[in-house]
């Protein structure tokens, strides 16, 4: 029974170490509307990709995208958004197989006149058991 317990110990720890030397500059996200400027009440859609260019599984990858309190949003009952005035955060976490290549779309509408910037995400990768995670905007 020991030994057993000592294994499992040992795996975990080596599957940990393993983990935590995911390099973030690695994972790429790009964030794309389908249309530069659109009228008032028109649809459209934001299309976005998450692309692991590393040769490891990632166990965790957080993302928070940033949008306009402003975007009425097609589905929005499916989706974790949280709202953080001025902003809406749309929140995902996903687990990210090696050189997998994620593609959302999802379609939203702006029913007022204006410029609306599309900000930023922020990322977070954590290891396999979750006591480290690293950051990047």
């Amino acid at each position: 029974m020991i030994w057993f317990l000592f294994t499992i110990f040992v795996v975990a720890f080596v599957v940990e170490r393993a983990s935590i030397k995911i390099p973030l500059e690695q994972i790429k996200y790009k964030l794309e509307p389908s249309k530069r400027s659109v009228e008032q009440g028109e649809e459209f859609q934001l299309n976005t990709i998450l692309h692991n260019a590393s040769s490891r599984s990632i166990p965790y990858v957080f993302v928070e995208e940033v949008l306009p309190e402003e975007v009425e949003i097609e589905g929005r009952e499916t989706l974790n958004l949280v709202p953080d005035n001025p902003f809406l955060l749309h929140r995902t976490t996903i687990f990210m197989g090696k050189h997998q290549k994620i593609k959302r779309s999802i379609r939203v509408c702006i029913q007022e006149r204006g410029l609306f910037r599309f900000r930023q995400a922020r990322m977070k990768v954590g290891d396999a058991l979750g006591f480290r995670q690293r950051e990047k905007e």
